[in-house]
C-alpha cells in the first residue's frame, strides 16, 4: 500500500531526526568555540558527548514544546538540563534561527501532476542523436542533457514543481535552464534499460531541493529509494515510481533507484531546485524574473 506524503515524514524524518539535527549543531558548535577558548573545552567535550537525542525524555520535551510554542528553546533547555555545569554553555552566543538554518531541514514529498508525456518522449527518441552525457553510474551513462527548446513541455512541469517548492521554502525559486538566460541547465533525463540500475548518489551542489519527475515508468522497471545516517546506522525508504509522479527531496539525501526488471526503458526527468536571490555566473547574459515562481 502507497503511503500518505504525511506517513513518509512521521516514518523517514520524524521530529526526533529534526531534534537530532538541532543537537547536531550545538555540539559543532560547542567544540568550536572550545578550540578557540570562548567557553571551557571540558564544558565542550560535554556538551558534544551528551548531544544525543536518546539521552532526553522525549514526552518531556513535547509537553515543553506544547507550553512553550517554540521547539528550540523547549530542546536547548532540556538539553542544558542532563548537561550538568556545562549546562550553562549550551546555546553560547547563538540564535535560534542559527539552530534551525544549520541544522538539516528534510524534505521529502511525493504528488501526482497532470501532465501528457507523449510530446517529450516523442521528441527524445526523434533528438536522441543531440543528446549529451556527463558521467556514468554502475557502468552506463546516467544524466542525459538535451536542449530545452526541444522538450518545452517540461516547462509545465518546472512550473508546477516550483510553485509547491515556494510553499514548502516559504522564497521564490528556480530551475535554472538556458531558456531563462543562464548559462548552464539544471536538469536531465535518465534512461534506465532493462537490467540497469542507479547506484547511491546525492546532489548536493547549492541546491535547495531536487526534484524526479516519472515520464514512463512500466511495471517492475525499479523504485528510489532514499536513506538517512543516523548516529550509527542507516535508514531506508523506498517510495513506488509511477507515472507522472513528482518527488521533491532535500537535495543532501542519498538515492538510488533499484534494478529495471520490466522489459522496457524507464525514463524520468531530474532537475535542481535554487532559492533566489542566485547567484549569476559571469557568463550569463541575465535572467528573466518573469520566469520565477
Amino acid at each position: 500500500m502507497n503511503k500518505s506524503e504525511s506517513d513518509i515524514r512521521d516514518e523517514f524524518f520524524s521530529d526526533v531526526v529534526c531534534w537530532q539535527s538541532w543537537l547536531d549543531v550545538e555540539s559543532a558548535l560547542a567544540l568550536a568555540q572550545g578550540e578557540i577558548g570562548i567557553i571551557p573545552k571540558s564544558a565542550a567535550k560535554n556538551i558534544s558527548d551528551n548531544a544525543n537525542i536518546s539521552n532526553i525524555d522525549i514526552d518531556f520535551l513535547k509537553d515543553e514544546i506544547t507550553k512553550t510554542g517554540t521547539e528550540v528553546f523547549s530542546l536547548t533547555r532540556a538539553f542544558s538540563s542532563i548537561c550538568g555545569d556545562a549546562g550553562d554553555y549550551v546555546h553560547w552566543g547563538a540564535t535560534t534561527q542559527n539552530i534551525v538554518e544549520t541544522g538539516q531541514l528534510l524534505v521529502l514529498k511525493k504528488y501526482h501532476i497532470d501532465f501528457d508525456a507523449e510530446n517529450t518522449l516523442t521528441a527524445l527518441k526523434e533528438n536522441s542523436a543531440k543528446l549529451q552525457y556527463s558521467h556514468k553510474i554502475k557502468g552506463r551513462w546516467e544524466n542525459q542533457y538535451i536542449d530545452i527548446e526541444l522538450v518545452p513541455d517540461i516547462k509545465n512541469i518546472f512550473q508546477k514543481a516550483c510553485q509547491l517548492s515556494k510553499k514548502i521554502l516559504n522564497k521564490p525559486v528556480i530551475v535554472p535552464n538556458k531558456s531563462l538566460g543562464l548559462n548552464k541547465d539544471e536538469f536531465w533525463f535518465n534512461s534506465s534499460k532493462p537490467g540497469e540500475s542507479t547506484g547511491w548518489h546525492d546532489h548536493k551542489e547549492n541546491a535547495s531541493l531536487s526534484a524526479v519527475f516519472y515520464l514512463s515508468v512500466p511495471q517492475k522497471s525499479g523504485d528510489i529509494q532514499f536513506r538517512l545516517k543516523d548516529k550509527k546506522e542507516w535508514k531506508y525508504h523506498k517510495i513506488e515510481s509511477k507515472n507522472n509522479d513528482l518527488i521533491l527531496f532535500d537535495s543532501i539525501l542519498e538515492h538510488s533507484v533499484s534494478d529495471n526488471k520490466s522489459q522496457n526503458n524507464r525514463i524520468s526527468l531530474a532537475f535542481n531546485i535554487y532559492t533566489l536571490p542566485l547567484d549569476i555566473d559571469s557568463q550569463s547574459d541575465g535572467y528573466l524574473m518573469s520566469k520565477f515562481f
